[in-house]
């Protein structure tokens, strides 16, 4: 998000040849930025890989979910892009009849941690009902191409920061605007797969969801709860939008803000402009 909302006003000013205020403050944030992501964006790979494992080992069912594997199989691939052959495919996912391009032997190896010949268990092969698999497994499709395109990213932006072209570099100040908020939406997809393909289970294997729901609470009254909450979170995050907006349109403060502040005075402090100090 920084560093698409940097890579705005530095595209303004280099690419365009807009004046902007302060653009060495903008130019110094795109770096920032970059470097965060240089630093994590890799990263999320290995944690994909550690949680992949643990998913495999403690909730088999969600993991054949998030692979759409019905029936039992090993050497399953790990599908990086899939496309639907049907609209049924869209619906009602299944792997073995997807087009997609994948790793093979990618899932096995991610379930077992390093076996690609590993056996994948079906969603056929399990006593409770399925979760919602096409959620889940577009929902993590999603979020996994997301993740490289974020590693992607951080690499074109070294490469071109190394190559002193940073600045210059429209097309990837473009890429970086339009990949501002993809951050956001990965990490709610995550929480899509995480909690949809736990289905039919609160505790795995041990309390159904079904078994969780209060005797005591009517309909009406959950559904109050629940728009209660979505009204709170909706005002705090217009408010918060809101915020965020004014501060990005505003910038930081310009040098001549900051000469008119006496050095050791905070400018909070500072006498508002037209209104005489004390004497």
């Amino acid at each position: 998000f920084m560093a698409g909302i940097a890579a705005y006003y530095v595209f303004k000013h280099h690419v365009r040849g807009i004046e902007v205020d302060n653009v060495n403050f903008w130019e110094t944030t795109l770096k920032i930025g970059l470097i965060a992501l240089l630093l994590t964006a890799p990263f999320q790979v290995l944690h994909g890989d550690m949680y992949g494992r643990h998913v495999a080992e403690t909730q088999p069912q969600k993991f054949a979910a998030m692979e759409a594997v019905w029936e039992t199989d090993s050497y399953v691939p790990e599908y990086l892009a899939a496309v639907p052959t049907s609209l049924d495919s869209i619906t009602d996912p299944r792997a073995k009849e997807l087009f997609g391009i994948g790793i093979p032997g990618g899932a096995s190896w991610l379930a077992s941690g390093g076996d690609p010949t590993a056996e994948i268990t079906g969603l056929n092969e399990f006593e409770t009902e399925a979760p919602p698999v096409a959620i889940v497994f577009w929902a993590f499709r999603a979020m996994v191409g997301m993740g490289f395109w974020f590693i992607l990213l951080s690499f074109w932006g070294g490469y071109r920061w190394y190559k002193g072209e940073l600045f210059e570099d429209g097309l990837l100040h473009t890429a970086l605007m339009a990949s501002s908020l993809l951050g956001i939406l990965a990490v709610e997809l995550g929480w899509v797969v995480t909690e949809v393909g736990r289905q039919p289970w609160v505790i795995q294997g041990i309390l159904e969801t079904s078994a969780g729901v209060s005797p005591g609470l009517t309909g009406t009254e959950a559904l109050i709860t629940l728009v209660g909450f979505v009204g709170v979170y909706a005002t705090i995050l217009g408010l918060y939008t809101y915020v965020v907006a004014r501060i990005v349109r505003e910038g930081p403060p310009g040098e001549d803000d900051l000469e008119s502040v006496p050095r050791g005075q905070d400018t909070d402090d500072a006498p508002a402009s037209g209104v005489a100090g004390d004497d």
